[in-house]
Formats: structure tokens, C-alpha cells, sequence
């Protein structure tokens, strides 16, 4: 077990955070001091700040990898102690993965721009893609091993004013490739988010970024329950027109009166979590088993579905504040809402899958106990000896990187993940 100094001696049961510090020192001697408050955004803006203005994508990819480090051994280390509360870790999450799509769609945009000219539409003003977050990114409720959900959108059909014209949606498809490759990419120094597209209009099928003229038409005359239900939380990021998009947004989710008729959609949308819930993989599943967090979600924004258009003090993104405005409304019978919003924080971000490391190899989880990190080193023995998949209940073994074996083992501390490349849609893959 390596040797850490006092102050962080509560890592030294994570592979994560061990390799990390032995490969980055400078890193544990910033983190001795620094764990003693919230983590620092403004020295970490200034930072990224610096990067763009240089405009060099590499090393805002390194810089953005850096910050993710960073970001989560100070989580680690603050949650660990019992210094950090739910709402702390969660923020730092959501605000790492707002701070790299800004700095991101920021620097690419101006380096497209460079080349193409300025997007515009067909009266002259300039446009901007706006990025969607959505999902747990949505609602300010990212943790550490979250992916995010993003939908691309931009005002207006046009084209650019440089030499080297493109149509609107060829640069802002364009950009849109460059942003995902800026989070999604491993490289030496690890990823940033493993980024999904899949919610986007008409899902990997469909182009990868839309005009809000054909975000309207497919919400009108295409959207299902289910996308009522993704598009809950949704919250546009970057860009200008937010205004806008609410306007496009709400109206889909949240109808005047109450919504009985979404009742069927709905009960479709729990048959599939109880399905799922029943497969015995997922029995002791603290997310997607029974009672686990998924379902808690289902209740709470069931009922903003049904109740929302009438009732705006539900219109709200995070799964917590909407437990709190139910309760405050007895939507729910007794203490069923507290319960259910103590529930929430119970899973805290020590029961983790595996992940890539800083270098980019298949680590165990980056609060691993002593239990689960022998767990994980015996299979990784066994599937040295192996030549095929092993499909036997205990264990899946899936690819991670060129040729390393990484197990996700079956108990409630191992939620079912994937690799960061395996998530991002082919359609929408970076080139």
C-alpha cells in the first residue's frame, strides 16, 4: 500500500489517486493545502483563459485533462474526510464539465472561424452553437463517473462570410466534432467526460447539429413521452438565445393542463426500468435496481410531467429541488418525499466502476476499498489466462484501451459502465 503524507492519507486506498499523484507530484503538494476548502475556480478560469487565448487545441486538451485530475482528487480527498457535502461534489463536477464545453466551443469556434469566416444567417447576424446539456448535466447533478448528454443546436440556417464559405450547419457540424473530441478523446493524459449524443433530434440517425426551427418541428410532431422526460432537465450552455430555446423547450415538457394523457407513455417509460431493475445483475444495483436511483428519479419527474404546466414552482432541473416541491405539496403520502431525497445522497461518489487513469489505462475505481481492489486484481490475473470473453455470472469483461482487460464486478459498488470511446455514437465519432 504506498505511502502518503497525513493529509492525504485518505487516498491511499485508490489506484486512481495514487498513480495519479506518483506521475504528477507537484499535484500532492497543491492538494495538501488546497483540501482544506472548496476547490478554487477562479485560479482554474484564469488558467484555461490563458490557453484559449493562445488558441492551441492540444494544450487546451492537456490543460482541460489536468483540471479533471485535479478536480477529482480534491473530491476524493474532501468526501473521504466528510468535508465535502453532496451538493459540493456534485457542483464541481457540473461546473468542470461546463468550464471544458465553454473553453472548448470557444477556442474551436474561433479557429473554424479563422478559416471560414463567421457563421450568419440570412440577415447578416452572427451565430453561435448553443450547447444542451442534459440528463444529470441538466440539473446540476453530475458525479464522478457520469458521462454527459449534449444536444447541438444554432439559431439559424445561413452560411459564413470568409473565402473558404461552409453552410451553417457544415461549420457548426464541424465544431460540434472538435468539442466532442476536446472531452471524449483519450490520450496520454487520460479524457475529460465520455460524451453521448444519442438524445439529440431523430438520436444517432440524425444530423449532429439542427437549427432551433428544426428543433421545434421535431418536438412538435415527433417528440415521445420518454424525450418529454429526457428534456426535463435540459439546459442550454453555451452560446446566446437561451431565452429562446426555453421557449421551444417548455412547452413540449410541460403542458397547460394536467397531463393525464402522459400517464401511458409513462407507465411504458417504468415497465422498462422495472424490467431492467429485475435482471439479476442489477438486484443490488444502488442505480438501476429496485428502489435504486433511477426509480427515485422516475417518481419525481413523473410528476413534474403530469403537474408542471399547471404548477411552474415544479419546473424545476434537479432531482433534489423537485423532491423538495413535491413535498412542500404533498404530492406524495407522509415522509415518502424526504426519504426519498435522503435516499439520493446515500449513494455517495465512493461506490464507483472502473476508469481510465491519467495515462489512459484501465484503472480500478478511483475510491476503490480494499475489498474491491483484491476483487479486481484477481480477475485481472485470470484474464491474462483467458483467450475469448468469459460470460459466467460473477463478472463482464470488457475492452479498455489497446489491449487491457478491466472487470466490472457484480455488487453494488460496481454500476454497469462502458468505455469512454464505446459511448460516443460512430455518427458523431471526432475526425
Amino acid at each position: 500500500m504506498p505511502s502518503l503524507p497525513p493529509p492525504l492519507a485518505a487516498l491511499r486506498y485508490s489506484h486512481y489517486a495514487t498513480q495519479a499523484l506518483v506521475a504528477h507530484p507537484a499535484d500532492g503538494e497543491w492538494l495538501g493545502t488546497a483540501c482544506a476548502a472548496p476547490f478554487d475556480w477562479s485560479a482554474a478560469d484564469a488558467a484555461l483563459a490563458a490557453v484559449q487565448a493562445d488558441g492551441d487545441a492540444r494544450g487546451l486538451a492537456r490543460a482541460l485533462r489536468g483540471l479533471r485530475r485535479r478536480v477529482y482528487l480534491h473530491a476524493m480527498l474532501r468526501d473521504l474526510d466528510g468535508t465535502a457535502a453532496l451538493d459540493e461534489v456534485c457542483g464541481n463536477m457540473t461546473r468542470l464539465a461546463g468550464v471544458g464545453i465553454d473553453a472548448a466551443v470557444a477556442l474551436h469556434h474561433r479557429a473554424l472561424a479563422a478559416t471560414h469566416g463567421e457563421p450568419r444567417d440570412e440577415t447578416g447576424a452572427a451565430q453561435q452553437l448553443v450547447v444542451i446539456g442534459m440528463g444529470k448535466l441538466g440539473g446540476g447533478e453530475l458525479n464522478v463517473s457520469s458521462d454527459i448528454d449534449l444536444v447541438f443546436v444554432y439559431p439559424a440556417d445561413g452560411g459564413t462570410d470568409g473565402p473558404r464559405a461552409l453552410a451553417n450547419r457544415e461549420f457548426f457540424d464541424r465544431l460540434g466534432r472538435r468539442v466532442i473530441g476536446a472531452l471524449n478523446d483519450v490520450t496520454e493524459d487520460g479524457f475529460v467526460f465520455r460524451v453521448d449524443m444519442r438524445l439529440r433530434p431523430y438520436g444517432e440517425s440524425g444530423p449532429l447539429t439542427v437549427p432551433f426551427a428544426a428543433l421545434e418541428e421535431y418536438l412538435i410532431t415527433q417528440g415521445r413521452t420518454w424525450e418529454r422526460y429526457a428534456w426535463l432537465k435540459a439546459r442550454p450552455l453555451t452560446g446566446g438565445h437561451h431565452d429562446e430555446v426555453a421557449g421551444l423547450i417548455t412547452p413540449f415538457v410541460f403542458r397547460k393542463y394536467l397531463d393525464f394523457d402522459a400517464y401511458e407513455g409513462l407507465r411504458d417509460v417504468h415497465r422498462q426500468i422495472r424490467a431492467q431493475g429485475r435482471r439479476r445483475d442489477y438486484a443490488a444495483d444502488v442505480k438501476l435496481g429496485p428502489g435504486g436511483i433511477r426509480e427515485v428519479e422516475f417518481i419525481a419527474q413523473a410528476l413534474q410531467l403530469v403537474r408542471g404546466g399547471r404548477e411552474p414552482a415544479l419546473r424545476v432541473r434537479g432531482t433534489q429541488q423537485a423532491l423538495a416541491a413535491i413535498g412542500a405539496r404533498g404530492l406524495l403520502p407522509g415522509t415518502a418525499a424526504s426519504s426519498m431525497r435522503w435516499r439520493m445522497p446515500q449513494v455517495s461518489i465512493r461506490h464507483r466502476p472502473s476508469r481510465p487513469s491519467s495515462t489512459g489505462n484501465a484503472t480500478a475505481s478511483p475510491l476503490s476499498s480494499p475489498r474491491s481492489s483484491a476483487i479486481a486484481k484477481a480477475k485481472r490475473r485470470a484474464a491474462a489466462r483467458v483467450t475469448g470473453l468469459p460470460v459466467r455470472a460473477a463478472m463482464r469483461w470488457r475492452r479498455s484501451g489497446a489491449a487491457t482487460w478491466r472487470p466490472t464486478v457484480r455488487t453494488r459498488c460496481w454500476p454497469r459502465s462502458a468505455s469512454p470511446i464505446r459511448r460516443a455514437s460512430p455518427a458523431t465519432s471526432p475526425v
